[in-house]
């Protein structure tokens, strides 16, 4: 029986590490890029870039059907009616503002919101007068005992919290709704909160307790938290928006078609100021400068909705960042390298955005968190293959061990680079030899040719040390 071409496959080396300690050492890696890169990516340090994919989302939602915006109304007291209702000055005229707010009343709209800064003794007053609306008045929370410059320290997104307490007497009549909003990195307002928690326990913001008081929300009955929210801003839905003259020309309308079947009829009605006086205006991801009324009204249809979407908290950014970390090296571990590669760049849009929808209720807003380790996890595993290959070649060039290696990281069997290798020496040890060949037929050459020089120089020294030759017979004439 003819003896077999193929040789036993060759021990592994000593120093060869096994596959069990190979990917011990890659794990170890991949978990210190994840610990790392999540530490980077926390929520607080990527705010600014958060904010600009929301604003770029914001702006890239359709047109939708009329929603809950279409269910509010804004009554704006603009710089006009602040100089001639209110002879421009603050706080308001009580007077003034009853009178409008009387005004609103005739309209029959479900409750009526005060965005308006009534916590002075004299508007306080107000509280007490019996409407026949829920009215909700709003109350601003600030540090107890800080005056101006720790207040606005206050609502810096760095600043330590502190315990707050509600502006102005609570009012024997009606509601009371807190104000305050979440203040970003970058100075923007994305978020909002159902609840506020005070030195005299929890109060209700004021979109909350108007979605109390004047529509259920479409989720059905909701509770009340401290949790961060993300509001729902809506770019092309239309709001009503009256100023304080009109709603006041409307409300003297003697045909009585205001009262009866009047545009404020069954809506929820936000007073608020758009006068500059008010410094009543931030930026969000729908425009640079937006009203605090306005934010008010998208936070409400927000909470008309069922509520606006948690914000991510670290461990649920840190469970989908394991999530994504186990995919990628489960692709490397599992498919070639080519395969794995390809593999990976075709699942990266749809694990990024599923990722980001998970975490912040919006498709591209979370980018920010996945994107980073998707890429170093990427190139690591990259890297890492391609550095396992390349040792396995070396150490199948060096013992000769190329056999019982099958197919190495890149999928190419190492029997024809073995062939490729031998062919290749071969074709060396030739060039080589062929070399060495010529070298010798060129000093064999050289030899001869030193030796031919060396005769004739003895030849012709020779002839210099001979004698000239002198005759002695006469030269012959020619024949006269």
């Amino acid at each position: 029986m003819p003896a077999s071409d193929e040789s036993p496959p060759a021990a592994r080396p000593a120093d060869e590490p096994t596959d069990a300690a190979r990917w011990g050492w890659r794990l170890l890696r991949a978990a210190l890029t994840c610990i790392g890169l999540l530490l980077l990516c926390r929520p607080d340090y990527l705010q600014e870039f958060e904010t600009s994919a929301r604003r770029f989302e914001v702006r890239l939602h359709p047109a939708r059907p009329p929603g809950p915006l279409a269910r509010l109304a804004i009554v704006r007291i603009t710089d006009a009616d602040y100089a001639e209702l209110f002879d421009g000055r603050s706080p308001l005229r009580p007077e003034r503002l009853d009178t409008l707010l009387r005004a609103i009343e005739a309209g029959a709209p479900a409750a009526i919101g005060v965005d308006l800064d009534t916590s002075t003794p004299e508007l306080a007053r107000l509280a007490t007068r019996a409407y026949r609306v829920p009215v909700v008045w709003a109350r601003e929370v600030v540090p107890c005992g800080a005056d101006e410059a720790d207040m606005e320290a206050d609502g810096e997104a760095d600043a330590p919290p502190r315990e707050r307490c509600v502006l102005g007497p609570t009012p024997t009549v009606g509601a009371v709704g807190a104000v305050t909003f979440e203040q970003e990195a970058d100075g923007s307002i994305q978020r909002y909160v159902r609840e506020i928690r005070t030195s005299t326990g929890l109060v209700p913001s004021l979109p909350w307790a108007l979605q109390r008081h004047g529509a259920p929300s479409a989720g059905g009955e909701a509770r009340g938290d401290t949790v961060s929210r993300y509001i729902r801003f809506r770019r092309h839905e239309r709001l009503l928006s009256l100023s304080a003259r009109e709603v006041l020309a409307l409300a003297r309308d003697s045909l009585g078609d205001y009262r009866r079947v009047g545009m404020l009829r069954g809506r929820i009605v936000l007073l608020g100021g758009s006068y500059r006086a008010a410094r009543d205006a931030y930026a969000t991801p729908l425009a640079p400068r937006m009203l605090g009324v306005d934010i008010l009204a998208q936070t409400l249809a927000t909470e008309m909705e069922g509520g606006g979407v948690q914000a991510p908290r670290w461990w649920t950014v840190a469970a989908l960042q394991i999530a994504v970390t186990a995919t990628v090296l489960g692709l490397f571990g599992v498919c070639t390298l080519p395969s794995a590669f390809a593999l990976t760049l075709l699942l990266a849009p749809p694990i990024v955005l599923t990722c980001s929808r998970v975490a912040t209720g919006e498709w591209m807003t979370g980018w920010v968190y996945f994107v980073p380790l998707y890429g170093v996890l990427l190139v690591q595993q990259v890297y890492e293959a391609a550095e396992d290959y390349r040792a396995q070649f070396i150490r199948g060039v060096v013992h000769g061990g190329l056999r019982h290696a099958g197919a190495g990281p890149l999928d190419v069997p190492l029997q024809p680079v073995e062939s490729a290798m031998a062919r290749l020496r071969g074709w060396m040890s030739a060039a080589g030899a062929a070399a060495v060949r010529g070298a010798r037929a060129a000093g064999r050459g050289a030899a001869l040719a030193a030796r031919d020089a060396r005769l004739r120089l003895r030849r012709t020294s020779r002839r210099a040390d001979q004698p000239e030759a002198v005759s002695t017979e006469p030269p012959q004439r020619g024949a006269d």
